[in-house]
């Protein structure tokens, strides 16, 4: 029944005792009748707020995808299960072993939001902040888009800096780094720990930890790096604004080593979905999954 239909059925039969108390008694006889009238109606109510616990649980979802907050990353829906909560604190939360969307809300006072949790990379339990694999959503977004977020989980998209922040701040968190070639190798780049700062720190890349992986560390320069977008330039280098010249966004040195929201393309190329330590070259990436766990 959940939590809420736990609540209403114990108020229903609350009220109830409390009129049963009030009500005049006569013989034996009279109470017993009477008290097999209410529980035949407490049964009857509690089928009744079963139906509309489950109806209320669709509407709710309905509610919270139209309304979430990062604009475009909207149109998924909730797979549905009947004894599921309503969300889950995170994704390491989520009792299935099923990569699918799922509602998220870290604390009681945040908003919940929809999110895409992989359940078998690595032990499951990531909360997906990034996915590209077939070049439909274009990343060259400006400050705003990128802090909010943008494009699809049920497709290519970038969850949001904002709730990038409020997430690996509130509790630490580990990164794990997916990717494949269009040759079909796969690689990964897993850290121990992840934190991204807020706004007024430009959401720089506060905290990365221990690195293990195949694909190779290209990440640990652009550790304490400010993020850039080709509207907001960031980077460390006076003369250039690397987002724009290699039309990406990300926490910039001078310039990159990874540029994971870079154009999708099928070359080598500098603007490309590149880990540089992956065979130490601007390699175009055919797919990449960045993702946050709970450490």
């Amino acid at each position: 029944m959940g939590v809420w239909g736990t609540y209403l059925l114990v108020s229903v039969l609350s009220l109830a005792a409390t009129r049963v108390s009030a009500a005049q008694v006569g013989n034996p006889a009279s109470q017993l009748t009477l008290l097999q009238q209410k529980l035949a109606d407490l049964e009857a109510t509690a089928q009744n707020l079963t139906q509309k616990i489950v109806q209320l649980r669709k509407e709710f979802l309905l509610i919270a995808n139209q309304t979430d907050p990062n604009k475009e990353v909207e149109n998924g829906t909730i797979p549905s299960y009947p004894d599921a909560p309503l969300w889950y604190r995170s994704c390491k939360e989520v009792p299935s072993n099923k990569s699918d969307k799922y509602l998220i809300r870290p604390t009681e006072k945040s908003e919940p939001f929809l999110a895409y949790c992989d359940q078998l990379s690595f032990g499951g339990g990531w909360l997906v902040f990034q996915l590209r694999y077939n070049g439909s959503v274009d990343f060259r977004r400006n400050w705003t888009e990128y802090r909010n977020g943008f494009g699809s989980v049920d497709g290519e998209f970038w969850l949001g800096l904002e709730r990038l922040h409020r997430l690996t701040s509130a509790k630490p968190h580990e990164l794990l780094v997916v990717m494949e070639d269009f040759t079909g190798n796969y690689e990964f780049a897993l850290y121990s720990e992840f934190e991204i700062d807020n706004e007024m720190q430009h959401y720089s890349l506060k905290k990365l930890g221990t690195f293990i992986g195949s694909a190779g560390d290209s990440m640990r320069i652009h550790k304490g790096m400010k993020f850039s977008t080709s509207d907001r330039d960031n980077d460390r280098v006076s003369s250039l604004n690397c987002a724009s010249s290699y039309e990406g966004a990300w926490w910039y040195d001078s310039c990159y080593q990874a540029n994971l929201n870079g154009v999708y393309m099928n070359e080598r190329n500098a603007k490309a979905i590149v880990w540089y330590t992956y065979k130490n070259a601007t390699v175009g990436m055919a797919y990449s999954k960045m993702m946050i766990r709970e450490a």
